[in-house]
């Protein structure tokens, strides 16, 4: 299996990032059985934010899901921007 790498959202590393069955997940999450499955999670009983791969049929492809993920990324048009920067300036001006 290929190395994890670090949580993509809080840098989690080391036994904080693991693969998991889809029993494990769903008794983390008070759920019911499972039809097998893996996910990679970012523990947050080991300092982590607790977030996941999503489901996978291996543990290969559960790992290939969590280790080409990236950081929240949002598109957003300039003039979208620069209308939320003016109205920030705005409200510290107490305007």
């Amino acid at each position: 299996m290929a190395d994890l790498k670090p949580c993509p959202f809080c840098g989690n590393t080391g036994y904080g990032v693991s693969v998991i069955t889809e029993q494990e997940m769903a008794e983390m999450s008070d759920g019911e059985g499972s039809n097998g499955g893996w996910y990679v999670i970012c523990s947050a009983n080991a300092g982590g934010c607790g977030s996941n791969s999503g489901w996978a049929q291996t543990t290969e492809k559960a790992t290939e899901k969590w280790n080409t993920r990236i950081g929240k990324i949002v598109e957003v048009e300039e003039s979208v921007l620069v209308d939320v920067l003016v109205r920030l300036n705005k409200l510290e001006k107490g305007k």
